[in-house]
């Protein structure tokens, strides 16, 4: 698909798919953010898979800030975190209702 394009062009390319798909990827949690705002339940956003999310994109930012220096790696990544942050606010602020 790219082959006629020079290598640094390429990359950039790859690195904005990269970029934007993992970006839909953390921020589909809160699909139902107006649920969970609506019904005043958090219920709908698992609290392990968001730390889990919150502690990987916290360790890459870190590592592509300083480490790569690589914006295709601490661009998303923080962007990742702060959608994290956003979901587990959520999970304070709307406690999950028991289902009993």
């Amino acid at each position: 698909i790219f082959s006629g394009l020079p290598a640094a062009a390429r990359s950039r390319l790859l690195g904005l798919y990269a970029s934007a798909f993992f970006i839909l990827l953390a921020a589909s949690p809160l699909t139902t953010i107006t649920n969970v705002i609506a019904r005043r339940d958090s219920s709908s956003i698992y609290a392990p898979m968001t730390v889990a999310q919150c502690t990987n994109c916290a360790l890459w930012s870190v590592y592509g800030f300083w480490g790569a220096k690589d914006v295709f790696v601490w661009g998303p990544n923080v962007t990742g975190l702060i959608l994290g942050l956003l979901q587990l606010l959520l999970k304070v602020l709307f406690p999950s209702k028991s289902t009993s």
